[in-house]
């Protein structure tokens, strides 16, 4: 209803609030966490799991003692974890349950988690000098880097808007590092870093243009340097990690909304393996920093494969896709953010005359357009998923 308590729309059309999705700063600010959020000791609000403490947050699922405290009941949720003194109204909406909460894969994986696994391995593979003597500047080798992602890119033809690596692009000013990426462009890339990392471990060059290793070959072939695997597991256990997101990525693509028991099964698998594979790799990243404390550096040292609480959050959306058989990817923000910019574009572009009823108008056309292109991408994706 209006604010003047008038039909939200003319033809008397009613609606029913089935989930409040969005990123974690948008719950934390619509439910005011207090004591409850990705910088406080405890990190979760659907469980128990501490950054320090027990249940650490680290811990993979589907073993985790954190799973064993996940919240079930609505009410005890809300006196547990919602501040008595500044309750939010969403909770009384009806049939409002703990599951009418969802988090958003694209920010826990494309704009989280995935930006610092593609980040790390780039940084590895140009400390190895697959693209050149790693003496040189990290600059110059990025650019490298670049080049031969876009020579792969093009032979593959995809789409990606992805611009130059630098290393403000790369390197943080607290030496984490993070690849800036947008969302779609990190799926793109995820696939090439595999498909380079699997080049170190079989040591066979790709040739047809691309530069990758071709340096180091050289270099090993003179017996300046020797090629870093098998002595170096990283990049094993990188590879394993790409293409776990990776295939998680396929599946869920190519899964409809709703989800048949083997194909969340599948989902869980292709995550599990890269929870662990990401864990294992920041112990590794962790241990190598510890090693190297006294070796003189110029700025801060480098940490890769951080760990950070959107790898608990994800978790929690996998054991969500198998006990709900929803398909994460239909409830994840794409949409919402592609809403927040055609809504200022409709509102930059509409008179104060009839304002909310102007936007409304021009949002529920947009919306039946949305509405019949999902339907149409629903029907493709229950067929591939036949095949």
């Amino acid at each position: 209803m209006r604010a003047d308590g008038g039909q939200l729309c003319s033809d008397g059309s009613r609606f029913l609030c089935t989930e409040l999705r969005g990123d974690l700063g948008w719950h934390k600010l619509i439910w005011n966490f207090e004591k409850v959020g990705w910088q406080a000791k405890s990190i979760c609000m659907f469980c128990e799991a501490k950054s320090d403490g027990h249940p650490l947050y680290t811990e993979t699922v589907p073993d985790a003692d954190w799973t064993q405290t996940m919240h079930s009941d609505t009410w005890a949720w809300a006196e547990k974890v919602l501040p008595a003194n500044n309750i939010c109204p969403l909770l009384a909406l009806p049939g409002f349950c703990i599951e009418t909460l969802r988090l958003c894969s694209m920010h826990n994986m494309n704009l989280g988690l995935l930006q610092i696994c593609n980040g790390s391995a780039l940084i590895s593979l140009v400390t190895a000098g697959l693209y050149g003597n790693p003496e040189e500047s990290l600059a110059l080798n990025l650019r490298r880097a670049f080049r031969d992602f876009e020579v792969w890119r093009k032979a593959r033809k995809l789409q990606c808007t992805q611009g130059v690596w630098t290393p403000g692009l790369v390197v943080k000013k607290n030496g984490n590092i993070c690849m800036t990426h947008k969302a779609f462009n990190g799926r793109v890339i995820v696939q090439y870093m595999a498909e380079a990392c699997d080049v170190v471990i079989s040591k066979q060059l790709p040739g047809n243009g691309r530069t990758i290793g071709v340096w180091l070959s050289q270099q090993v072939a003179l017996g300046h340097r020797t090629w870093p695997y098998p002595a170096d597991p990283e990049f094993g256990l990188a590879s394993v990690c790409l293409r776990s997101v990776a295939r998680w990525f396929n599946l869920t693509e190519r899964a409809g909304r709703y989800l048949r028991a083997h194909e969340a099964a599948e989902m869980m698998t292709a995550g599990i393996r890269f929870c662990q594979s990401h864990l294992l790799l920041t112990t590794l990243s962790m241990r190598h920093l510890q090693q190297n404390r006294h070796v003189p550096a110029q700025g801060p040292p480098l940490l890769k494969w951080i760990l950070k609480p959107k790898y608990h959050y994800w978790s929690h959306q996998l054991l969500t896709a198998v006990k709900q058989r929803e398909n994460t990817r239909h409830t994840n923000c794409f949409t919402d953010e592609d809403a927040m910019r055609w809504l200022k574009n409709i509102s930059r572009n509409t008179s104060n005359t009839g304002f909310e009823r102007r936007v409304l108008a021009a949002s529920r056309l947009r919306l039946k357009l949305t509405c019949g292109k999902a339907r149409v991408q629903n029907a493709t994706a229950a067929k591939r998923s036949k095949r």
